[in-house]
């Protein structure tokens, strides 16, 4: 049992406040690089919006100190309010409490060369790491495709990383003296009095075609601004598709293997050539331990066969029989394919119970 008026981080309230507040960071990180690239003023409901999102991140941050969180050396929640309160003020608390300051304040305590609207907004798309980390959780949950949600992450990753480059790069053009003399005004007359969804979708036909290298020549770069702008983003785009590239190879390798496994089921190979073949596919190096054991730090181990063939290695090194295998945030797994390359898996007896408690 956890200490009074503490929450544990694993109840399902807290999780779909969890979601909840994933649905807002979605809305925050598109609409901060919105505001800085095309509008100068605040606007009535939006304004209201932005409020009322930041007050309830404001309610979080007041949550989170009474939230136990897991420490990685025990693997046990802690919930002595002293070491919860520490850990969050020495990490996130700074950054998630200036996030949260309302943009009308922030543009008179800010000095005048950073009062550009939508500036200060910025800081609020540091909020995008609750949805790394709902994607790390449901990458391991055994009640989703892993490579389904890897998918879903690379295409989120695309589309937010081609809606802040449109976003700046017409944010450049509006802040240019000449206007004629920018990118997208050298195609569209006087686009500053243009409706802005106009002047956003055109954006977007830029960054897309940039990152694709399908490049028309309609719209280019006019001015030096610019064109640094469009160095930088054309080598970060080399990055973004190393990325890209790497996933897919592991959507080919997973194919490939599930292949393998189907032929393997249909003309069974004798075990010593199934056990090669699998391993030149899918080798696994996690590491285990065993904390009632004593055991924290854990030992490094290749997995190459079959989930029993870890039960099988927690018996050999821990004697548990019955054993249950947890990854980092105990929840429990029983499926070989939900194990991935340099998880830290932790084994305890049957009779243990999954979540953790002091």
């Amino acid at each position: 049992m956890l200490r009074r008026f503490i929450v544990s981080p694993y109840e399902r309230l807290y999780r779909a406040w969890e979601i909840f507040l994933v649905v807002l960071v979605i809305y925050t990180a598109w609409m901060s690089p919105f505001e800085l690239g095309f509008l100068k003023e605040q606007e009535g409901p939006l304004s209201i919006i932005d409020n009322v999102v930041n007050a309830f991140f404001a309610i979080d941050i007041i949550l989170t100190f009474f939230v136990a969180y897991l420490d990685k050396t025990t693997y046990l929640l802690v919930d002595d309010h002293k070491q919860i309160a520490w850990k969050y003020a020495r990490t996130w608390f700074v950054i998630d409490a200036i996030s949260t300051i309302p943009s009308e304040l922030a543009r008179k305590i800010t000095p005048t060369l950073v009062r550009q609207y939508g500036l200060f907004n910025l800081l609020r798309v540091w909020r995008l790491r609750r949805v790394v980390v709902l994607f790390a959780r449901l990458e391991q949950d055994r009640n989703f495709n892993f490579f389904r949600v890897r998918r879903v992450k690379c295409v989120c990753v695309t589309i937010f990383f081609v809606h802040c480059a449109g976003c700046f790069n017409h944010l450049i053009a509006i802040n240019y003296p000449n206007p004629t003399k920018t990118w997208i005004g050298h195609s569209m007359d006087d686009f500053l009095n243009k409706d802005i969804w106009i002047r956003y979708v055109t954006a977007i036909y830029w960054s897309i075609a940039t990152l694709t290298r399908v490049g028309y020549g309609d719209l280019h770069p006019m001015n030096t601004r610019e064109m640094i702008f469009n160095i930088f983003y054309m080598l970060f785009t080399f990055c973004l598709k190393a990325y890209l590239i790497g996933n897919m190879t592991n959507f080919v390798i997973h194919g490939t293997s599930r292949t393998n496994q189907s032929v393997t089921c249909r003309d069974p190979l004798p075990e010593t050539e199934h056990m090669l073949t699998h391993a030149k596919i899918f080798p696994t190096r996690v590491t285990v331990s065993c904390p009632e054991k004593g055991d924290i730090t854990g030992d490094l181990i290749l997995v190459t066969r079959s989930f029993q063939e870890l039960l099988d290695i927690g018996y050999k090194i821990y004697g548990i029989k019955q054993a249950k295998v947890l990854i980092n945030d105990w929840a429990e797994i029983d499926d070989f394919e939900l194990i991935r390359d340099g998880d830290h898996l932790i084994f305890v007896s049957d009779q243990v119970n999954a979540e953790p408690n002091n």
